[in-house]
Order: structure tokens, then sequence, then C-alpha cells
């Protein structure tokens, strides 16, 4: 028997980027290495201005792609080599994994529970938003609730998966023989015969790992341990995708796309991608309830 599993992971200086694949034409997301600045050699955060080469793959087909990649301060800029027409939107860099101890153990019983149940306030701000006289903060209100909605959506797929795992022995080792990811990663014997409960372990501080919003490699994570797609429905499916870019810009650019125009979001915006992250959410639920 070989096991595929490894108990720690190396930390990468890297940029969360979501762009339009060239080669498959689906909506991804996917780390590219930063290059590491000198920090000693720094004196404040404007300093950070450096370039170099690196690569993307799309979390969909897997394509990689050559890139360049230029930092200034907070500001990632990623040009693919071959095709510098596609609009990469990079997110602030950071290191990648996070450390261990930031990571959350307590999985709660009803992740459905709890999301209904913040769903449920998302509507009633979305209400005292609405009713908001001053446009400015009726606009910044409705953007910090578009994007908080992408957080109740990644909480609940994160612990919903955690959890269905945990409990079903077939789907825990379907999703370690069939994810690309844990299949590659190796353990010592010693660590085997030290842990009877070692493959879980791991697993369980993989998923925590996730990014839950890069929707193509959840819906695959979740393929692999039911069986199955978890979308509804090509239209939500599609419009999440166009959402999740949305999010990105409200998180990391303020508001703003890449040309600097400030995005319109209304109430109706905000009710809309509510439904589309309940219907996925439902969809979800019922997965896990039936299998």
């Amino acid at each position: 028997m070989i096991f595929h599993l490894q108990s720690e992971l190396m930390q990468e200086f890297v940029s969360l980027t979501d762009f339009m694949c060239p080669a498959c034409g689906a909506a991804t997301s996917g780390f590219v290495p930063v290059p590491e600045p000198d920090w000693g050699a720094m004196e404040s955060l404007s300093d950070m201005a450096f370039e170099g080469d690196s690569d993307v793959a799309c979390s969909a087909c897997a394509a990689v792609f050559d890139c360049h990649v230029d930092v200034s301060g907070n500001e990632v800029t990623v040009t693919l080599d071959k095709h510098p027409d596609v609009v990469v939107d990079a997110g602030d860099p950071m290191f990648w994994p996070p450390d261990d101890d930031w990571l959350n153990d307590n999985v709660p019983e009803s992740p459905w529970g709890v999301f209904d149940a913040s769903i449920g306030r998302v509507r009633q701000m979305c209400a005292v938003a609405a009713r908001e006289s001053d446009a400015d903060t009726r606009a910044m209100l409705l953007q910090m609730l578009f994007s908080q909605l992408f957080s109740v959506l990644e909480a609940f797929l994160c612990d919903t998966l955690i959890k269905h795992v945990s409990e079903h022995a077939d789907s825990l080792r379907r999703l370690v023989q069939t994810d690309q990811e844990l299949r590659s990663v190796t353990v010592s014997l010693d660590d085997v015969l030290g842990s009877v409960t070692l493959v879980l372990d791991h697993v369980r501080g993989f998923l925590q790992k996730v990014i839950y919003h890069n929707l193509a490699r959840v819906n695959r994570l979740y393929t692999c341990a039911l069986g199955q797609s978890i979308w509804p429905d090509t239209a939500t499916k599609d419009a999440l995708h166009r959402a999740v870019q949305a999010r990105n810009h409200m998180v990391h650019r303020n508001g703003r796309d890449m040309e600097g125009r400030p995005l319109v979001v209304g109430v109706e915006e905000v009710e809309v991608l509510m439904n589309h992250i309940v219907a996925l959410a439902d969809t979800v639920e019922r997965l896990v309830s039936d299998f």
C-alpha cells in the first residue's frame, strides 16, 4: 500500500489571480508565485517594487501560462506572456498556506443552520441599506453585503465538505484517490504507524486551506467526494463566476475594476447574488443529505 500524504506544506509568497482562461474559456482562479523582496532592505511598503517571471495554472483545464509579475507596494500586475490582452485580476501578495494556528478545527454541527441564519441577517441588513438616505453610505453598505455573501458561502462550503468526509469513509477515500493534489503528497511509514487518524487529519487541514471562492476548484473537490457536480444549473454557475470577479474588485481594489471604474452595486444586485448563492448551497445540502 502506498500512502500519499505530507504533514507540512512549505509557504510561498503568492498572489491569488482571477482571469478568463485563454485555453478553455472558463473563469478561473489560481495562485501565481510572486518574487519575494529583500525584506531587510525595505523601510516601508512603498519600497516593495520588483518584478519577475512566473507562471499560473487554470483551475478548470490545468493549462499553465508563463507570465510576468510586477509588484508595486501592495499592487500586483500579472501579464500572460502569450496572451497579453487577457485581463488578470491579482490580489495582494501574501504568504500561503497560512500558519496552522490560523486554522479553525471546529466545524459546526449544522453548517446549513449557520448558513441559513447568516443569510437571514444579510437580508435584514440589505433592507437597512435600502432605507439609507445617503447615497455614498448606501453604496458602501451594499458592497460590503455583496462581499459578505461570499464569506457566508465559503464558510458553508468548507464546513460542509469537512463534516461530510469526516463522517463518510468512502467519500474520504474517493477524495484522496481522485484529487490530484492530495494524491501527490507523501508521508513516512513511521508517521502512518504513529497516527490512526493521519489521513483524515491531513485532509481536514488541506480542506481548511482551500480558497472557497475558487468555485471551479471547489466543485472538483465536491465531485471527487460525492461523485457528482454541485452546480444546480448553468445560469447559477455562470452568474457566480462573474460575481467572484466583482467580489475581488471590491475586496482588493476598493470597489473599482482594473481600469479604475467604480462598480455599481444596488439592492437588486445583492438580492440576485443572494438567490444564486442560496441555490448553490441548497443543492450542496441536498446532495450531502441524500448521500
